[in-house]
């Protein structure tokens, strides 16, 4: 990715599986790995801009049609700032 491209926030898939199958329906549970840039701006500390952004994507993800509000166990597993 290029210097220029920052800030930018990058979506990868972990994994994605069965957990249960009770009767006719299917438990999924998808991982998924988001990863911020950011370059320090205007004295901002890069850490900084990328919490901000990782924090804005966060409600996002939340009430996307697309998940259908079924997203319970959305949470922060690690974080590495350089």
């Amino acid at each position: 990715m290029p210097r220029g491209a920052s800030p930018a926030l990058l979506r990868f898939p972990e994994s994605n599986r069965i957990v249960a199958q009770p009767n006719d329906r299917v438990e999924r549970q998808l991982v998924v790995r988001l990863v911020a840039l950011a370059r320090e701006a205007r004295s901002v500390p890069p850490e900084t801009r990328a919490a901000e952004i990782l924090v804005a994507a966060h409600p996002a993800l939340c009430h996307n049609a697309n998940v259908g509000g079924l997203a319970l166990a959305l949470g922060l597993r690690e974080l590495y700032c350089e």
